[in-house]
């Protein structure tokens, strides 16, 4: 008997759906994540490749903006193509890291991954609304991520209603959690995603901050209620099957 592309694509993807006790959906299959110096900062490059099914996501770049600053301290990309899509963060820690904290949320007003209620630098990702990027530390502990709302997601948030949907993942020793967020507001659905870069970050950069905000990071994955996750998983289904090409 001769299978289909299109029959081998959905025993892939109910596979990738499932949920049940101790084996959940996960939106990332690949982390790399590398530091690197110039002139004495601390850059950090991280490459997310997700598993979102047969959808096609906006490609974006977004340059990270400091107030003040006339120079670039980085960027957050989305690249979509036909192999995969990745999310990407490129940012000078150095830079950025004794900037003004304050208390922060996803977009859609739900607890950022391993950040919780801990206070937190939050920079705007060019002039694109509610996308921002996130960073919190103290003496050893520092945690990266960024949360990008995606116009062409909002359908998600009609559905769902407001929810945010980040597993944990541990890939090649690096901790975090990868998701999706959405809302009944319009502008506050899209995806994110969240490092523990605490084993990864050259010591020197905890030399370089002069202040702290983060208390604890929270190893715990920041999940809706069943019946939520369900009509998520269900709409993300229905998408993977419609070969959904998302808009910004």
């Amino acid at each position: 008997m001769q299978i289909t592309n299109q029959k081998i694509l959905l025993i892939i993807f109910s596979s990738f759906l499932l949920v049940s006790c101790g084996n959940r959906m996960k939106y990332v299959t690949d982390v790399k994540v590398t530091p690197d110096f110039d002139q004495g900062d601390v850059w950090i490059n991280s490459s997310a490749k997700l598993n979102i099914g047969n959808i096609t996501l906006p490609n974006l770049t977004l340059p990270i903006l400091v107030p003040g600053l006339n120079r670039n301290v980085g960027e957050v990309e989305i690249v979509s193509n036909s192999d995969h899509d990745l999310l990407k963060i490129n940012v000078n820690l150095s830079e950025i890291i004794n900037l003004n904290t304050s208390e922060s949320t996803l977009p859609n007003g739900k607890s950022l991954p391993l950040i919780g209620e801990n206070e937190v630098i939050q920079l705007n990702l060019g002039r694109k609304k509610n996308a921002y990027l996130y960073l919190t530390m103290n003496d050893n502990q520092l945690v990266l991520g960024t949360a990008i709302a995606i116009g062409g997601m909002d359908f998600l948030g009609n559905t769902v209603g407001t929810a945010a949907l980040f597993p944990a993942f541990n890939i090649k020793n690096v901790i975090g959690a990868a998701g999706i967020f959405t809302s009944k507001d319009k502008g506050e659905s899209g995806l994110g995603i969240f490092f523990d870069l605490s084993d990864i970050v050259p010591s020197v950069i905890f030399e370089q901050k002069h202040t702290q905000a983060l208390q604890v990071i929270e190893y715990k994955e920041v999940m809706p209620s069943s019946s939520k996750e369900q009509k998520l998983n269900r709409a993300i289904y229905r998408m993977h099957r419609k070969k959904a090409v998302i808009k910004e």
